[in-house]
């Protein structure tokens, strides 16, 4: 936090470079720090909002992930049986030649 200043600091550390002490900012340097305040508000503001926009795009794949595992174990389980019966079928096939 050594680049954060306050008014004070700023004060002291102006005052060395200007002349004369209880040197107020002045209006040019009130807007520098003026528009760097909203800088900082509008981009935290734009991370705020693309933070939530992510929030919702991972909730939503979230939502399909989980929809495609159960889609995929159903159709595994469908399949399993399938199989058991085929292999029944052959079993019972090979049972009769003998």
């Amino acid at each position: 936090m050594a680049n954060v200043r306050t008014l004070r600091n700023t004060k002291n550390t102006e005052s060395k470079r200007i002349q004369g002490q209880g040197y107020r900012l002045g209006s040019t340097r009130e807007q520098e720090l003026e528009e760097a305040l909203r800088d900082s508000i509008k981009s935290n503001s734009e991370i705020t909002s693309e933070y939530k926009n992510m929030q919702v795009v991972y909730s939503n794949h979230s939502i399909n992930t989980n929809k495609e595992n159960d889609q995929l174990r159903s159709n595994n389980e469908k399949l399993s049986k399938d199989t058991l019966l085929r292999i029944q079928v052959i079993v019972r096939t090979n049972q009769d030649r003998w």
